[in-house]
């Protein structure tokens, strides 16, 4: 049940004190149980050369797929047929695409 205030209401005298929780105190943002900082963890590959590997793996798919659309839109148009799905299919893979390549080049070129 709401009151007015818009606060719920309880059976009692209505304090609610005991029951949100305590607001954050400032410090340190450092895990304090994370190994030393000077301690890298790695997989069973190079890690950086993996994210770049990545990187480029997914612009040439992004240049890939604009190609692959320019040319299919050209041969149809070539051949008198409607190529309205195409445009569909590419509006609907670009943006997709897109966000996956600029997160992957974005955390790529931002890592140390």
């Amino acid at each position: 049940m709401v009151s007015k205030g818009g606060t719920a209401a309880t059976g009692d005298d209505g304090d609610l004190s005991s029951s949100q929780p305590k607001a954050l105190e400032g410090g340190s943002t450092v895990d304090e149980r994370a190994p030393h900082p000077s301690i890298r963890l790695e997989g069973p590959f190079d890690v950086e050369k993996h994210r770049g590997h990545l990187a480029l793996y997914l612009i040439a798919l992004l240049a890939l797929i604009v190609l692959g659309h320019y040319v299919a839109t050209l041969v149809l148009e070539w051949n008198g047929k409607k190529a309205e799905g195409l445009a569909t299919a590419f509006n609907t893979v670009l943006p997709v695409i897109s966000g996956l390549v600029s997160g992957a080049v974005t955390y790529y070129f931002t890592k140390k």
